[in-house]
């Protein structure tokens, strides 16, 4: 898993919580702006299968980045796409042959998933 958390806070969470199941072998924590994520995967040559969108919910511009992920041919071909938004934003129907399937709703808070 390659996870891209700005946060240091957060990113000293994720790691305590990948120790403590055994699995801090098996991520790659980034403590970065997002938007360095498909310049950093794409360094590293490595096929995305699942790509979690989960910004500020006032940051609609990191949605983008599932756009740039499908046009740098970031994600597998059986890859989805979810992302976590507010329940009153619009996302768009595709990003490139990743077709939104379905959204639910949580409270205040929307799953979206995209697949092929």
């Amino acid at each position: 898993a390659y996870i891209f958390e700005k946060n240091r806070t957060a990113c000293e969470v994720i790691r305590a919580n990948s120790e403590k199941c055994k699995y801090e072998s098996n991520i790659h924590l980034y403590q970065t702006d997002a938007r360095n994520a498909i310049k950093t995967l794409g360094q590293l040559d490595v096929k995305i299968d699942y790509l979690f969108l989960d910004p500020p919910y006032a940051e609609e511009k990191f949605y983008q980045l599932a756009e740039q992920a499908v046009d740098a041919e970031l994600l597998a071909d059986d890859a989805i796409i979810i992302c976590e938004h507010d329940k009153k934003t619009s996302l768009p129907e595709a990003y490139g042959p990743f077709k939104m399937k379905k959204t639910n709703t949580y409270g205040n808070i929307a799953l979206t998933i995209y697949e092929k």
